[in-house]
């Protein structure tokens, strides 16, 4: 396929390009949810901390009933996933793993340091090619053996980006 001429001042937006261009504008794939609290361990793998509330979600994507973010029909794209966990009480000699799973495996995680009644927030972000019915879902851990600390789904954003890198 040729490359898209840039459209022209006073038309349309009739061209492949323009309809792209408004798409990412004004229609964009993706949304912002936020979860209940949980209190987490020390189990390998971590424990899974529930979405229960769609901020943003014009396409459908957060499922509050199952607590996870399923990629609907026709959404197949590359995404730019968000994640910010708030954890507090966590004894501060330990640390608080937070993961992003996409379809049951673990995708992409980051870990900080705890600060006792503090809340410490611990952002994870990943760039994943997802398709229709692709599950991502949210993990927390304790890294450590102090007190376990509570943590809570502040945001998770998923926002399309195109449909492979360069596109």
């Amino acid at each position: 396929m040729p490359l898209p001429d840039r459209p022209v001042a006073n038309t349309t937006i009739d061209s492949e390009w323009g309809q792209a261009v408004h798409d990412w504008l004004f229609a964009p794939k993706g949304c912002e949810s936020s979860g209940g609290s949980r209190t987490v361990s020390n189990t390998a793998g971590g424990l899974r901390v529930s979405i229960d509330t769609a901020v943003s979600d014009p396409g459908g994507f957060v499922d509050t009933v199952a607590g996870h973010i399923e990629v609907p029909t026709g959404a197949d794209a590359l995404y730019l996933i968000n994640l910010v966990l708030d954890s507090v009480n966590g004894t501060s000699t330990d640390e608080v793993r937070a993961f992003i799973y996409v379809n049951g495996t673990a995708y992409a995680h980051a870990l900080e340091d705890s600060a006792g009644g503090t809340h410490v927030r611990v952002g994870v972000t990943a760039v994943i090619a997802l398709t229709a019915g692709d599950i991502i879902e949210v993990y927390a851990q304790k890294k450590g053996s102090g007190t376990n600390p509570t943590v809570y789904v502040q945001s998770l954003q998923v926002v399309a980006l195109g449909h492979e890198y360069g596109a």
